[in-house]
Parts: C-alpha cells; sequence; structure tokens
C-alpha cells in the first residue's frame, strides 16, 4: 500500500485551541468541580476518578455561611451531619454511610486526635479553599480509616490571582464576625506569593450562659526559583477561647410532656461556674515540588498540635 501523503497550502492558517486545566488547589468559580485529587493523591478529572467524590467549593461554602465543615457537608448524600443538634463542641463529627466517624484530613494529612478519629480537631472553613467528602473505603490512600468515607480539606493556598476581601457578618444569637482574605504576588519576578486569611467571631449559644468565640489566622507564602521548582509554606493559628458546649436533655420533658410541663429548650445541664471549653490549635507545613523529564519529586511535611 503506497503511503499517504498531506499537504499544507502555505497561507493557510491552523489554530489550536486549549483549556487550562482546573486547579485542584485554586479558587474556582462555582459549585462545580470537575478535578480533584482526593481520590488518587494526584490532579485527576473526577469522571476518570473509580469512586464517588463530593466536592464543596470555596463559592459554595460562601453562599451557605457555612460555620463548620460539617454545616458545609450539609447536602451531601450519604452522610449525616449536625446530629447532635446544637451541641457543637466537637461540630465535625459527621456520620458517612452509616460509620461513625468520618475521619478528618487536612492538605492529606490526618487532622485531629488520632484516638478519637480524628473528631477532636476543627477548623474554621474560612480557612480553606474546599471540602471534599471520599465515600466509601479510602484506606488504599489514606491509611487506617472506617470504610464509611473520609473528609478531604484543602486550605487556601497563595495565588498569583490578587484577591483582596473583607466580610463582615451579624446575625441571631448575637453573632458578630469578621473575615479577611488577600493574596496575590509578591515582586515583579513572579517568583514571590502570599495568601493571607483570618477570622474573629463570637455569638451566644441557645443554651445558657454559654458563647463560642474563635480567632484563626493562616499566613502562607510560596517560592518559584525556577520554572520546574515551587516551595510553599502554610502556617495556621486557631484560638477558641470557648469551644461550644455539650448538652443533652432527656425525651420526657422535650419531646414528651410530663407532670412538671416541659423543660425550657435553653436549660443548662451544667454548673455555669464549672463549665469550661477552649481550645487551641497550630499547624506548619511545607509542600516541596520539583520536575525535570526524568523524575518528579514530591514531598510534604507538616507538624499538627493540638491542645
Amino acid at each position: 500500500m503506497a503511503p499517504a501523503t498531506f499537504s499544507v497550502a502555505a497561507e493557510e492558517t491552523i489554530t489550536v485551541n486549549a483549556d487550562a486545566r482546573e486547579s485542584v488547589t485554586s479558587p474556582l468559580q462555582g459549585y462545580v468541580a470537575k478535578e480533584s485529587a482526593a481520590g488518587t493523591k494526584t490532579s485527576t478529572p473526577l469522571r476518570k476518578t473509580p469512586q464517588s467524590i463530593s466536592v464543596i467549593t470555596r463559592q459554595q461554602m460562601d453562599d451557605q455561611a457555612a460555620p463548620s465543615v460539617a454545616d458545609a457537608l450539609s447536602y451531601t448524600s450519604g452522610v449525616l451531619t449536625n446530629y447532635r443538634g446544637n451541641s457543637n463542641r466537637n461540630c465535625s463529627e459527621i456520620i458517612a454511610r452509616g460509620f461513625r466517624y468520618a475521619p478528618k484530613f487536612l492538605d492529606g494529612l490526618s487532622y485531629g486526635l488520632s484516638g478519637q478519629a480524628g473528631a477532636a480537631g476543627q477548623i474554621d472553613p474560612w480557612l480553606l479553599e474546599r471540602v471534599e467528602m471520599i465515600h466509601g473505603p479510602a484506606s488504599v490512600l489514606y491509611g487506617q480509616v472506617n470504610p464509611g468515607g473520609i473528609i478531604a480539606m484543602t486550605s487556601k493556598r497563595p495565588t498569583a490571582q490578587s484577591i483582596h476581601k473583607v466580610q463582615l457578618s451579624t446575625g441571631n444569637q448575637h453573632l458578630g464576625e469578621a473575615a479577611f482574605d488577600f493574596g496575590g504576588k509578591l515582586n515583579d519576578d513572579n517568583t514571590l506569593f502570599y495568601r493571607l486569611n483570618g477570622i474573629a467571631s463570637t455569638k451566644h449559644e441557645f443554651v445558657k450562659d454559654n458563647k463560642q468565640q474563635r480567632m484563626a489566622i493562616a499566613p502562607a507564602l510560596t517560592w518559584l526559583p525556577n520554572a520546574d521548582t515551587s516551595f510553599t509554606l502554610l502556617t495556621m493559628y486557631q484560638n477558641e477561647p470557648k469551644a461550644g458546649y455539650r448538652n443533652f436533655l432527656p425525651a420526657n420533658g422535650t419531646l414528651f410532656n410530663t407532670s412538671a410541663g416541659y423543660i425550657p429548650y435553653d436549660f443548662n445541664v451544667s454548673d455555669p461556674s464549672f463549665n469550661e471549653a477552649k481550645r487551641e490549635q497550630t499547624s506548619v507545613g511545607y509542600i516541596f515540588e520539583h520536575n525535570n523529564e526524568q523524575h518528579q519529586l514530591h514531598a510534604e511535611y507538616a507538624l499538627q498540635q493540638h491542645g
């Protein structure tokens, strides 16, 4: 068979259009994510990932005004959130496909106290770029976790896009909140980028003599010494001098009437002078990446301390 030959006229113009791939760590417009690194540890299209993954983007969290990671997942299938009602000292406790509690991972590493299935650690969703729920077993990638699924959280990273956002919020229960998010490049050579976001909030609880107060800040810096190398430093500090409460009331007196009537919904079963809950969390980590034609090196280290 004679070989095929092709010729292109000199005046003919060929136009090639290429769409940039979606970043799994950068801000995303809208609710629908097409890429995820939670299910494979590499950026992969969701339609090519052999696992069910629900992605909650930053915009969806903003539109929902989600005060916790659990609230961000409220519209996710197969999970039960806020099952303790307003008892919210560990309000990131989530039941996934009947298993409690879904472990939490921040930037690929376990987040929380290991003895409590990662339930004790709690991060303000304002510091996150996205929250993902991997439905079903994920122990191949994340170690010993329950078969219901895991929560994969991605912190806000430095970006070349300029970000200047300040947000003030108020609401019922004497809610007062102030938050900021800044980011962009630090030099004209496009080798240094930063991200600085933080939040401070206070509100009264539904139970008497209880408040919830939180202050958090998360600086991050990315350095690009050359086209093949990047170094990102991630830090976070969160202090909750009043971290919520645990308050349980019986069915008799709440759901069912008694001879003495009903228990007030704001009844505090604890001693106000002895009831105290506080939490302080610090994390420092870095991501180093180097790529060339021969190899790809990805190293990540993080140190988390919870108190």
